[in-house]
């Protein structure tokens, strides 16, 4: 199973489309869909836009992540089958 992270510090400004563009994506890929699991890092992040998301990926969505992001990191960090790759 895929999984993709997403952590924000800030406003996302058309988060109604991305939500909507994601869902497009997501129904075209039948089954084989990535999990995605969204974190705010912050008070003026869009905690509903990272709600929707997580939802519409069928993952998580924290607003204090540092202990989850921790914890996600060392297990990547330790198992060799998996591929990460940070995009910022």
């Amino acid at each position: 199973m895929s999984l993709i992270f997403v952590i924000i510090d800030k406003v996302v400004e058309d988060g109604r489309h991305i939500c909507n563009a994601l869902q497009g994506q997501l129904r075209n890929r039948g089954p084989i869909c990535p999990r995605i699991c969204t974190f705010d890092m912050g008070s003026y992040c869009s905690h509903n836009f990272l709600k929707m998301l997580a939802q519409i990926g069928r993952g998580y969505y924290d607003a204090d992540p540092l202990y989850w992001f921790v914890t996600f990191i060392s297990f990547f960090l330790t198992n060799d089958n998996i591929d990460v790759e940070l995009i910022y």
